[in-house]
């Protein structure tokens, strides 16, 4: 990266020294890869075989894609990230038997061009071993990085584990020219300033980018993988230790409402947090329980539609316009609003609003202070107490 634009020269360079120190490490050790044991410390000379050196495996993706301006779910992003993956591919069996087929990145001939001229100088070679490549699995090494998302993956959550926006958040937001202070006027508006990723992006990558490296992550399939989860009854399935989610601050007949999410890998929600900040201790608690006995279900393979449709539409104070949130104008119930809004942020599904309710009239006597009487001239309450006897 340099300058907010991606230099496919400097890549190649940094792909070139690594491939040609894992040919150079390959040459020292491959004696003992071998097995053969050196006689009087003479060790046979070393010549390339149509075995890999190595393997350079890519991560990060989406963070780059970030850092250029493009999103993760758009033909461009997709073209990108074609680009740099045939690219890499290229380098790495530059000068060997099997050299690299070209590719084509109609947006971004600069790729093909440099693509070319490698090939074109390593062509009078033909004696290097093949390096593989790739994208990284989740592992030990994408932490010690401190990738945003692993491999090919998307960043699913604007956040990170503190609550602050991500680098890659910052950098899709300078490139259109959005400030966060502006970012989160339009949230509470209800303008969405950045698209959300879901799975089906996630396998639509997956898809642009296979053939143009030796090495791909399992391919994410929502649906077998929900079916999976059902069979998989009483056994609790944990969340990552870094989750995807997001959080919603909404008001409910003036009432407010903070809502967060966790997801699993898949992008599925796996956890749910439902915190009324200015309720009676009691409705704070009871809440907040709900939420986390709502978490326990989705974790065992209870599936999300049962407590949508359990939840939707139940009619209980407080209820009235809701403020923060388009996916909702009116809501019966705080459990209302919320499971709608996750019903449309998880299964795609818009519901619409319940037939809003004016009626104020309450079909109950008065209520009166004890000992008081209600007078039929005045309408004033005597607090005089009287004995009536029985008998």
């Amino acid at each position: 990266m340099q300058e907010n634009c991606f230099s496919p020269e400097h890549f190649v360079a940094c792909l070139k020294l690594a491939c040609d120190s894992l040919r150079r490490l390959d040459a020292a050790q491959h004696a003992e890869q071998s097995g053969e044991l050196p006689l009087f410390d003479d060790t046979p000379p070393y010549t390339a075989s149509h075995h890999p050196a190595g393997v350079v495996l890519l991560t990060d993706l989406d963070a780059c894609l970030a850092a250029i301006g493009l999103d993760y779910d758009s033909d461009e992003g997709r073209q990108m990230a074609r680009a740099i993956t045939g690219l890499a591919r290229v380098v790495a069996r530059a000068g060997t038997k099997e050299p690299a087929p070209l590719f084509s990145t109609p947006n971004f001939p600069e790729f093909e061009r440099v693509a070319v001229s490698v090939s074109t100088a390593a062509a009078a070679h033909s004696d290097r071993a093949p390096i593989e490549t790739g994208f990284s699995s989740p592992g030990p090494s994408d932490a010690l990085l401190e990738v945003e998302a692993c491999g090919l993956a998307p960043i699913f959550s604007l956040l990170d584990d503190e609550g602050r926006l991500r680098p890659s958040t910052l950098n899709r937001l300078a490139h259109r020219g959005l400030t966060p202070e502006k970012a989160l006027a339009l949230a509470l508006g209800g303008t969405q300033p950045l698209p959300q990723t879901d799975s089906q992006a996630h396998a639509r990558m997956q898809d642009a980018l296979a053939g143009l490296c030796d090495y791909l992550p399992q391919r994410p399939e929502p649906e077998t993988e929900a079916t999976m989860s059902r069979l998989e009854r009483g056994v609790r399935r944990h969340l990552p230790m870094r989750q995807g989610g997001f959080s919603q601050r909404a008001s409910i007949g003036g009432h407010r409402l903070f809502m967060r999410t966790s997801e699993f890998e898949d992008g599925s929600l796996g956890a749910l947090a439902l915190s009324p900040p200015r309720e009676s201790p009691m409705a704070r608690g009871l809440m907040e329980c709900l939420g986390q006995a709502v978490s326990i279900g989705l974790q065992f393979g209870a599936p999300l539609e049962a407590f949508v449709d359990q939840f939707s539409y139940t009619r209980f104070g407080p209820g009235g316009t809701v403020e923060g949130d388009p996916v909702a104008t009116y809501a019966t119930s705080m459990l209302d609003y919320a499971f709608r809004s996750l019903s449309e942020a998880y299964l795609g599904q818009h519901m619409p609003d319940a037939p809003i309710d004016n009626s104020t009239e309450d079909d109950s006597p008065p209520m009166l202070p004890f000992g008081g009487e209600e007078s039929p001239a005045n309408g004033k309450t005597s607090t005089k107490r009287r004995l009536r006897l029985v008998g």
